[in-house]
């Protein structure tokens, strides 16, 4: 089977558009959620205040700045001269105070269209600008006030006076603050800004602001080289030379210079020429936040002329300190708890790490977030009756702390499975009180029935002719303990007389975990909820009038829930623990769980089984009440023309199938059959069938593989494979008349596929 697998590809052609006003963005974005939170060039102005303006209709909103000018359609500031187009409606206020030390900002021009979904995008347009000049542009907020519902992704576009090719365009995300610098050409007067989203309500300001020469600008601030005594800051000097300082603390203090550390003197910046500029911070504490800008300020020929880059946080590492607390207690076979106090001011993380006893080779096995003092090691590999070493260690961005104390704890050793239920309905039932007959089981002392079920002639018919209801039988899992930490098997044989539509439940352990009908009524449903959604394995329903072995199977050192149909697994679960577990409840024919009427099945219980405990359970021994059938020598002795030829590797027809696969597929071996037929792929999903007895033998397992060149096979689990490579998933179904249907499903596709059936004794 080689399925012919066609790749396309395509030429994106990239045309680059040139541009008569160059624009360049500086890289400043500050996070706006509200009008409060837009800030003026990086800086706090206290006397700026924006604030929502009700729209004369009442059903929008605007930004506005305090003690502004309300101009109407358009106006004039300073001798720019600003008119709108698009949108609803459009307003623009002048701004009516500066903020301190920062006399050249001539004008705030505010664009407020509302965009609503037949709106127009709005166009703002200034004239009367100076040719071969140095502009500043800030949008300050682009809104969705009329519902408060924060900041838009919206696009701003910057054009050219003639509208020509668009300049590079802002797309803002989750909003922000952002700078722009445009230098108008030798013949340049006027500039436009194109507001672009008009699907969605909206409001935006904007700060037009001419740079004089000699204006400084401070961009790009970072920091690296982090240590725990210091660091290196660096940002970007713009618009002229400048005397720069850097400062820094544990707190932001604004523009006031008294608050800050510094390592310039206290009236003598240093004195920089535009470009990259730097500074080196020293003093610093091990694990301490610390945030840092520089302050630029031109001497001439105005020493108001001052700019602050953007404030820069940083962590140093938490070298030098280390949990010393850290306690371990083993909780189940398949848990421990760990314990320790924080004694940290700037961690991200805690790394929780293991290492069997004495070895000291650690794994980190869980990550948890900062200020945690508490974690169970669960679900992890956790082997019963090992011992182990623990230790945590806190992080953050520039590394990893000191380790913790290492504490040792010894996981408990696991105790064999028990039998807990075993009903085989030879008791008998008055009302909803089941007495269990000499050779039945009922450690809890509690199981019983629920609606109306018939118990007659060792059956127990539940729900007759309707589909859906509480027709079944459960017990109170109380004296079991918790379920969670125990390795535990629910198992029923069950024929069905009807299948109605809607999610019949047969076997429900706790609400959280159950087997059932899926919604068409044509699969069995492992399904197993995890407090938001569910997992689910599903499998074809056998045929209306066959009996039926169902089982569910948990796992608690790996958190994963297996069912089973016939002794064969439908699919593994792996979700943690139970999510919102109905601690009181594990039924047999309908859903136990309170609150959920109307989803039990009908049929007949031949009978139900629970057992429990912490030794893993094996399927090809541990079920409880598999159906009697027939057996590998009995069915190999009804074939006389075999002769001698009886072993399970024997293939006494030369038909390339041996006896044992012979009896998996339920044909004759002394009669040449043609195995696997019926392949169809499209190079990641196949479907193939094969014959199959129905009943199966009751000592054969059977199962595939699958390789890609006939030399390495791989278990159809979905999970074994070569190394880094794909894998298959083959799962084992019903047969129907006497005809399994497989489809095998790739992880990706495959140039070619071998497949074959295991079969063993």
């Amino acid at each position: 089977m080689k399925p012919t697998l066609r790749s396309t590809f395509g030429l994106l052609a990239l045309t680059v558009a040139t541009h008569a006003a160059p624009i360049t963005w500086e890289a400043a974005s500050t996070p706006i959620t509200a009008p409060a939170d837009v800030i003026n060039d990086g800086t706090a102005a206290a006397n700026i205040t924006y604030t929502w303006d009700v729209w004369p209709s009442g059903t929008s909103s605007s930004l506005a700045a305090d003690g502004a000018l309300d101009l109407g359609p358009g106006g004039t500031v300073n001798g720019v001269t600003f008119t709108g187009a698009g949108g609803s409606a459009d307003y623009w206020t002048a701004e009516g105070a500066t903020s301190t030390g920062d006399a050249t900002l001539d004008g705030i021009i505010g664009t407020h269209g509302a965009f609503g979904n037949s709106g127009d995008p709005w166009v703002l347009t200034l004239d009367g600008l100076a040719p071969s000049t140095d502009y500043k542009i800030q949008i300050i907020g682009i809104h969705d006030l009329r519902t408060a519902a924060g900041i838009n992704n919206r696009t701003t576009t910057h054009q050219d006076q003639d509208g020509g090719s668009a300049s590079p365009t802002l797309t803002r995300g989750t909003g922000g603050s952002v700078i722009g610098t445009f230098t108008t050409g030798p013949a340049e007067t006027s500039m436009s800004i194109d507001g672009l989203g008009a699907a969605d309500p909206g409001a935006a300001a904007v700060i037009l602001r001419v740079l004089p020469p000699g204006q400084p600008v401070l961009t790009d601030a970072a920091v690296d080289s982090i240590t725990t005594t210091g660091a290196n800051a660096t940002a970007t000097l713009d618009g002229s030379d400048a005397d720069v300082t850097l400062f820094w603390a544990e707190t932001d203090y604004g523009t006031n210079l008294g608050d800050w550390q510094t390592n310039g003197s206290a009236d003598g910046p240093n004195a920089e020429v535009a470009g990259p500029v730097g500074g080196t911070l020293s003093g610093l504490v091990a694990d301490t936040q610390y945030v840092c800008r520089f302050h630029a300020v031109n001497t001439t020929p105005d020493p108001d002329l001052e700019a602050w880059s953007g404030a820069v946080s940083f962590a140093t590492p938490l070298t030098g300190k280390a949990v010393t607390d850290l306690t371990a207690t083993p909780y189940s076979p398949y848990e421990i708890d760990l314990e320790w106090t924080d004694v940290f001011n700037s961690e991200d993380d805690y790394l929780i790490q293991r290492s069997p006893t004495g070895a000291d080779t650690w794994t980190t096995v869980a990550t948890v977030p900062a200020d945690t003092e508490f974690h169970t090691d669960v679900y992890s590999e956790i082997v019963p009756g090992t011992t182990y070493d623990y230790r945590v260690l806190a992080s953050n961005a520039q590394g990893d702390s000191d380790p913790s104390n290492i504490v040792t704890a010894t996981a408990p050793a696991t105790t064999p499975l028990e039998t807990q239920l075993l009903i085989h309905f030879d008791g008998s039932l008055a009302g909803a009180v089941y007495t269990p007959d000499a050779g039945e089981t009922d450690t809890t002392g509690t199981f019983g029935a629920s609606g109306a079920p018939v118990v007659a002639g060792g059956l127990a018919t539940i729900n007759p002719g309707a589909a859906g209801g509480s027709d079944g039988f459960d017990f109170d899992p109380f004296l079991l303990g918790d379920l969670t930490t125990q390795n535990w098997v629910a198992e029923t044989l069950i024929t069905f007389e009807a299948f109605g539509g809607g999610q019949l439940t047969v076997i429900d352990v706790q609400g959280d975990t159950s087997l059932r009908i899926d919604n068409l009524g044509t699969g069995i449903e492992a399904v197993y909820w995890n407090g938001s959604n569910n997992g689910v394995q599903s499998t074809t329903l056998p045929p209306l009038g066959s009996t039926v072995h169902l089982a569910l199977a948990w796992d608690a050192g790996s958190g994963t829930l297996t069912g089973y149909l016939n002794g064969s697994p439908i699919g593994t679960i792996s979700q943690g623990a139970f999510a919102t577990p109905d601690l009181s409840n594990v039924s047999f024919g309908y859903f136990g769980r309170s609150g959920f009427d109307d989803r039990g099945i009908d049929g007949v219980l031949d009978a139900v089984a629970f057992q429990s405990g912490t030794t893993p359970f094996d399927p090809g021994t541990g079920f409880l009440i598999l159906p009697e059938g027939t057996s590998y020598a009995t069915w190999i002795g009804g074939y006389p023309g075999v002769g001698p030829l009886t072993g399970f590797d024997d293939d006494p027809d030369g038909d390339k199938l041996d006896n044992g696969v012979e009896a998996f597929f339920g044909t004759a071996p002394d009669a040449a059959n043609a195995g696997i037929t019926q392949v169809a792929t499209d190079g990641t999903t196949t479907t193939f069938a094969h014959p199959q007895a129905d009943p199966a033998l009751i000592d054969i397992n059977a199962s595939y593989e699958w390789s890609l060149d006939l030399e390495n096979w791989y278990a159809g689990d979905g999970i074994d494979g070569p190394l880094d490579g794909p894998t298959v998933d083959i799962p084992t179904v019903v047969p129907v008349e006497g005809t399994a249907t497989v489809t095998a499903t790739a992880s990706e596709p495959l140039p070619q596929l071998y497949l074959r059936a295991v079969v063993t004794q």
